[in-house]
């Protein structure tokens, strides 16, 4: 199992793509949240209009899912002719089939296929065994866990974990979580430090926190520098998984 850090920013970042990442194993490639700086950083890595085989929202709120449209679009421009399957919560469909709808005005349809799957059902996915959990977020959020044959890996999307979310967390070889706060905070839909550095993490296993408020980050550093294997993943960022231990290579602009 291959990770790419695409973007680790908050919605509103003015330096970072937004939060998104590309996991691949065998040959099939999953795009996980579709923010609308997204899309230009899968064209910087001459990404193919056929690459993408799937993709997961984490859920419906604009920096995760405005670069659909964008995306698909392009994809159609360029000649996709290979089926995407999107992945999101039951009842934000509606919401996410006007951005895929407006990515094909006027034609109407794709010329390629266009397979939908609910978050709530999902089990396999391309190599991986899934499993999803609600996080406690102010729309439905649900975070991804996946595994492969050499590993693990757990993505949050946005929000504080329930006690089911926080047990896929505790099952992975690598979890990265959104911590948009060095400290507690009034906002019980986003993740924080002292919330986050309780869950309890598989032996062996590193964090990454990501979705950190961009006005923060510089407070959270510190904070995270004494904890063994947490860490700050940034865009560009790549990580390969072996017999269970995840090897992380840091682009050299964030090293």
């Amino acid at each position: 199992m291959e990770l790419e850090i695409l973007g680790s920013g908050e919605a509103y970042d003015s330096q970072r793509v937004n939060a998104a990442i590309r996991v691949s194993e065998g040959g099939f490639q999953l795009l996980v949240d579709c923010g609308p700086t997204v899309p230009q950083a899968l064209w910087q890595r001459q990404t193919a209009p056929d690459d993408i085989h799937a993709i997961y929202i984490t859920h419906a709120h604009p920096d995760h899912t405005l670069g659909l449209t964008t995306w698909l679009n392009w994809c159609e421009s360029c000649g996709r002719t290979a089926p995407l399957t999107i992945i999101a919560p039951r009842q934000q469909r509606p919401q996410l089939q006007q951005l895929v709808d407006f990515a094909f005005w006027p034609a109407g349809r794709p010329l390629f296929t266009l397979n939908w799957q609910n978050s709530e059902d999902l089990s396999e996915l391309g190599p991986w065994r899934c499993q999803t959990a609600p996080t406690r977020h102010s729309v439905p959020n649900h975070a991804l866990w996946l595994g492969g044959e050499q590993g693990s890996l757990f993505y949050s999307g946005d929000g504080q974990l329930t006690p089911a979310s926080a047990a896929l967390l505790a099952r992975a070889d690598l979890a990265l979580v959104e911590c948009f706060s060095p400290q507690v905070a009034d906002n019980a839909y986003h993740g924080n430090w002292p919330q986050v550095q309780t869950l309890v993490r598989k032996p062996g296993a590193s964090l990454g926190l990501y979705h950190v408020q961009q006005s923060q980050k510089a407070a959270l550093q510190p904070l995270i520098t004494a904890v063994p294997s947490v860490f700050l993943p940034e865009q560009g960022d790549r990580a390969q998984c072996r017999n269970g231990r995840w090897h992380i290579t840091r682009d050299a602009e964030h090293e």
